[in-house]
């Protein structure tokens, strides 16, 4: 490989004709300059798509599961010059519930209890039923991306199964939720618990109500698309919580009107929750956190610090500052551009390889590469992935399919539409 390419739509073609990414020229200046220097730029990113997870497990195209983050001044003292509160008599204990939690992600199941599971393929099923269709040339879920984008960050492992239907491709890991089995991994439910729900007092004492499983969730579908090409990603990533209008008077037996109506501006009022213990908080620990907002549009993220497994304080950051304070390869610019870049190499190193039919493919770091390669997985493990549902839906009703039942359902979502699903 040359010392440096003349543009990286050069060194791109090169990756895709080898079916692999070189991280160490990645993670070089070379890189870094070059793609500084390239055209591309994306448009806005929007909500093109929103749905809970009910307690049932149900896929409803509303936000009856979203919750809102307000700071319960009976708990923390806030410092608002540094966008901090402490704990007001006394640290919190998130350690607690842990045996008693129920892990919907970590849960054991067979092939077959996956493909039926609810997912936002189901709401992405249903929403195209409803005549509402979303254009994207790859759906993927945020955790797989996450991993994929922190390679050309830093040596780590990243791992993607990449399915390919008709005309659009799927992005899954085969990996299972980290178990909730010791009071250190339930710190994270138990903090989001605490920020989202209004804990009750009783006889002048706190009854905090911690959570008893992992059911219930509330997600937004992202969509990124690249101005200069036609490139577009679709990205469900699970949202925490949701900033209030100011002026809504949040009792514990109200339910707030979100005035969520703008699929652009929605995004502006996103919370993403981190719990970690205080030695251990610094920026440079929260990359993949950063990337995680960064791929939602999530511009707030809040970090409960902890010590050991008692929490002393929370901290707010702008992660929109964040991002254009001078961390390399942590500028929005650059992780936007990476973005494009993988999910460019990955339709050019896929188009050729197409035959129609259901393809597989796994996308690894093997050494200092990010690899591409066609293995063959029975039907069985595309429904886990994808549901039964929808791949059926999908082999029948391609993503551009011309007949008249989706002849209206073509163009993708405008960002000036402000039509959203109830």
């Amino acid at each position: 490989m040359p010392a440096q390419w003349e543009n990286v739509e050069e060194f791109l073609a090169h990756c895709c004709e080898h079916n692999e990414i070189d991280l160490d020229y990645v993670r070089s200046d070379n890189f870094y300059n070059m793609l500084r220097q390239c055209d591309w730029s994306k448009e806005p990113l929007y909500e093109a798509l929103y749905y809970s997870r009910t307690p049932s497990l149900e896929i409803k195209l509303n936000r009856s599961s979203a919750k809102t983050w307000v700071m319960d001044e009976r708990l923390f003292i806030a410092h608002k010059a540094t966008n901090t509160w402490r704990t007001r008599k006394f640290p919190i204990d998130l350690g607690r519930g842990h045996a008693k939690f129920q892990d919907n992600h970590s849960k054991e199941m067979s092939l077959e209890e996956d493909a039926q599971r609810g997912t936002k393929y189901t709401a992405l099923a249903n929403s195209e039923r409803n005549g509402v269709k979303i254009q994207a040339d790859i759906v993927a879920t945020r955790s797989t991306l996450v991993n994929l984008m922190m390679s050309g960050i830093d040596s780590t492992k990243a791992s993607t199964w990449i399915y390919a239907v008709n005309d659009q491709l799927f992005l899954e890991d085969d990996k299972k939720g980290t178990p909730f089995n010791n009071p250190s991994v339930m710190t994270g439910p138990n903090f989001e618990q605490l920020m989202t729900v209004r804990q009750k007092m009783v006889n002048g004492r706190f009854c905090f109500e911690w959570p008893k499983n992992s059911n219930e969730k509330y997600y937004t579908l992202v969509r990124h698309s690249c101005s200069s090409s036609n490139d577009s990603i679709l990205v469900a990533c699970e949202i925490d919580a949701v900033r209030p209008l100011e002026g809504i008077d949040l009792k514990p037996s109200s339910n707030e009107t979100f005035g969520l109506d703008d699929p652009v501006k929605n995004l502006e009022r996103y919370v993403e929750f981190k719990a970690r213990v205080q030695w251990n908080s610094g920026l440079k620990n929260f990359h993949p956190a950063l990337i995680q907002c960064q791929l939602a549009g999530t511009p707030t993220l809040v970090v409960g610090l902890k010590d050991k497994l008692k929490l002393t304080s929370v901290k707010e950051w702008d992660v929109n500052k964040v991002l254009s304070g001078g961390m390399k390869r942590l500028e929005k610019w650059f992780l936007d551009r990476w973005l494009i870049f993988l999910v460019r190499f990955i339709k050019g190193c896929i188009s050729k390889k197409r035959n129609g039919k259901l393809q597989s493919f796994c996308f690894d770091v093997e050494g200092s590469k990010l690899v591409m390669r066609e293995l063959t997985r029975p039907r069985l493990h595309f429904e886990a992935a994808l549901t039964s549902d929808f791949l059926k839906w999908r082999e029948e009703h391609p993503q551009r399919a011309l007949d008249d039942q989706l002849a209206k359902l073509l163009g993708p979502l405008s960002i000036k539409d402000k039509t959203i699903v109830s």
